[in-house]
């Protein structure tokens, strides 16, 4: 898939002094753009992450907290009790993490670099499939589906004006990136959410 460990000791300094009772390791991971742009992708506190989503608080910064597959580990005993949910194709990972969470599991960072992640993967070309799982796995388990439902229709307007933006593409096998209608909505949604949000400023 293109992904590699950061170098030949990633694995040694992941397992290092990490406590017994950790069901997750999850560190850190170099993001590597199709163009060739690095950037690393630190691993965040990720009971911050499980309680953003408790609240319902399911923006960019709680996907940004989701530690990256690449760079976690696993309990083995985990995976074969409880499995990942095929149902799921793009976040199978994602749902797993929260299931196990919300069972007791616990995750430990560890503060290294252990992986390059490369991009223009599957997810990359399946924003669509990936935004429907997010939203479906954050409902699931937050304690306010309401407020998850209003996040994700933002989402959901971002996504499709910053999809247009990409280009070229094949109308006809992309025709929400191409449909005038969808366009006008999505432009009428973010000025009219623009307008109320300097209102809420003021």
């Amino acid at each position: 898939a293109g992904d590699t460990f950061a170098d030949e000791d990633a694995l040694a300094r992941l397992l290092a002094g990490i406590p017994e009772d950790a069901d997750f390791v999850a560190a850190h991971h170099v993001y590597l753009s199709p163009e060739g742009i690095e950037e690393i992708h630190r691993c965040v506190d990720f009971e911050k992450t499980y309680r953003q989503l408790l609240a319902g608080q399911t923006d960019g910064a709680w996907l940004s907290g989701i530690p990256g597959h690449q760079a976690l580990l696993t309990r083995v005993g985990l995976i074969r009790k409880h499995r990942y949910d095929l149902g799921y194709r793009f976040a199978a990972d994602h749902e797993f993490l929260y299931r196990m969470r919300r069972l007791g599991a616990r995750v430990h960072i560890q503060p290294v670099i252990v992986s390059q992640y490369l991009g223009g993967g599957l997810s990359a070309q399946n924003r669509w499939g990936c935004l429907g799982e997010w939203r479906k796995i954050a409902l699931a388990y937050t304690d306010h589906p309401e407020r998850v439902e209003r996040r994700f229709r933002r989402r959901l307007v971002d996504t499709l004006r910053y999809s247009r933006r990409l280009g070229p593409f094949a109308w006809r096998d992309e025709p929400i990136r191409s449909h005038p209608v969808w366009a006008l909505l999505a432009e009428a949604e973010f000025r009219l959410r623009t307008l109320f949000d300097r209102f809420d400023a003021l």
